[in-house]
């Protein structure tokens, strides 16, 4: 009576309810951020943990500060304290300690009867790669004399695969499944605000640490993660098309988009949202693909009116001067890539391994001196870590994504095409960048997977009892 059984976790009405307890949880969190900030010594990651126990037993507040952490943060605090750099991947992975512990504790006390399939669709990916963790580390070892927990300590945010496993357990309450993508819709537009004041405001006054930026197309160009706001735009998307009361969503989704374009500047991330966004629009059903194609035509008739002037235009003009000279961006990524393939057809089956920076000969293997990155190329800078086996994972991947987001499409939720969107968006934009190797996004392929993944089988099986 005291207990209630909810998926993998064992909720107690005391916890999930009680205000008392999320007050003390909140001031417990606020307390442990000053003092990890302050003085972020032993007694701060100690603090941490406890605190971190505490978040795990209420799902919403786990899911809160896994996303806080993703996002670095928001670049708040400042590197220098060694909060960023020592514990933001460490802290989601102590929530993923607990959290899989309360898991597997709830399939014990459920005698494993939580689900048609146990491990899931994507048990075998995520059981793969963290097997891939330990082989590419060894394999680094092998190749370059680098010890073994190096490779684990620089790949470690790939743990956070496991996530999948409470978490597709978690979401078969669609209470939380409605929780965590309004969460998402609304903590993005927030993200987009926050990063568009530093935006505007950056050459007089500077909130946010962010180390990396430039200039591109005459304009300032910053440095932010990705993932919560382009899984808010997909989400606003989505919910434009199949709300009725769509106004609003589509003010998101445009406000969002626009914000991400002037701020980043990343030209494949815009390539990859556009097509995502216009074949959604075009498999859409509630508005004529007249209606579509009348927005497309207005949309480029905005850009031409003042050509020169337009972010396409720029975008399209620098792209094709960077072909014509292999220089720039694309000459860079040439280089890089004749370098990191000279090395991985020495042994193309496993890769090269996981390298860190910290080692000497991987420091020279990564091409650090030229200034090169794995991250620039995409799916070949998985290729070199990973070899082939690592692209037979990726695709493997993006074919079951590609499923759940075809079969997601034929359920009645509002939000059904945000995985879709989502996962067009990974695979347009895997030849330069590899969101499914990069610790801000796998934590939103996963939700989404983990989501979807509960909503197709209850549809399907709604359909099969009718």
């Amino acid at each position: 009576m005291w207990k209630e059984k909810l998926g993998g976790f064992r909720q107690t009405n005391f916890i999930r309810d009680g205000r008392m307890t999320n007050r003390f949880i909140l001031a417990l969190t606020g307390i442990t951020s000053i003092a990890a900030v302050v003085k972020p010594e032993l007694f701060s990651v100690g603090l941490a943990v406890l605190l971190f126990f505490a978040v795990a037993v209420n799902p919403k507040l786990a899911l809160f500060w896994l996303v806080v952490f993703a996002e670095d943060i928001f670049n708040l605090v400042n590197p220098e304290l060694g909060l960023k750099d020592r514990l933001h991947p460490d802290l989601m992975l102590i929530i993923l300690v607990f959290m899989f512990a309360k898991y597997m504790a709830g399939k014990l006390y459920n005698k494993n009867k939580l689900s048609d399939e146990p491990s899931g669709m994507f048990g075998l990916e995520v059981t793969l790669i963290v097997a891939m963790l330990i082989v590419g580390s060894v394999n680094s070892m092998l190749h370059y004399d680098q010890p073994v927990f190096l490779g684990l300590r620089s790949a470690r945010y790939l743990l956070i695969y496991l996530f999948y496993f409470p978490l597709k357990e978690l979401f078969k309450n669609p209470a939380y499944r409605k929780w965590a993508l309004d969460f998402l819709l609304y903590f993005g537009v927030f993200a987009t605000t926050l990063y568009l004041v530093q935006y505007v405001v950056f050459d007089s006054f500077k909130f946010m640490y962010i180390t990396t930026y430039g200039e591109r197309f005459g304009g300032t160009r910053l440095r932010m993660e990705v993932g919560l706001i382009i899984s808010s735009m997909c989400i606003a998307f989505s919910r434009g098309i199949t709300d009725k009361s769509s106004a609003r969503y589509w003010i998101i989704a445009i406000y969002e988009v626009a914000a991400f374009a002037v701020i980043t500047k990343i030209r494949v991330a815009l390539l990859g949202l556009a097509i995502a966004f216009l074949v959604g629009i075009f498999i859409q059903k509630r508005y004529s693909r007249a209606i579509s194609a009348y927005l497309l035509v207005i949309f480029i008739g905005i850009n031409m009116f003042n050509l020169k002037d337009s972010i396409l235009y720029k975008m399209y003009n620098l792209t094709v001067n960077e072909v014509a000279t292999e220089t720039g961006n694309y000459g860079v990524r040439v280089n890089e890539i004749e370098f990191y393939m000279d090395q991985v057809t020495k042994s193309p089956i496993l890769g090269r391994g996981i390298l860190n920076k910290l080692h000497p000969q991987s420091l020279k293997a990564l091409g650090e001196k030229y200034e090169y990155s794995l991250s620039d190329i995409g799916i070949l800078g998985f290729f070199f870590s990973f070899g082939i086996v690592g692209v037979a994972w990726v695709l493997l991947i993006f074919f079951k994504l590609s499923r759940l987001s075809i079969r997601a499409l034929k359920t009645q939720d509002e939000s059904r095409y945000s995985v879709f969107l989502f996962t067009a968006f990974l695979i347009i934009t895997s030849a330069t960048i590899m969101y499914l190797d990069n610790e801000n996004t796998i934590l939103y392929i996963i939700i989404f997977a983990s989501i979807y993944e509960n909503v197709v089988n209850e549809n399907e099986k709604r359909f099969e009892s009718a």
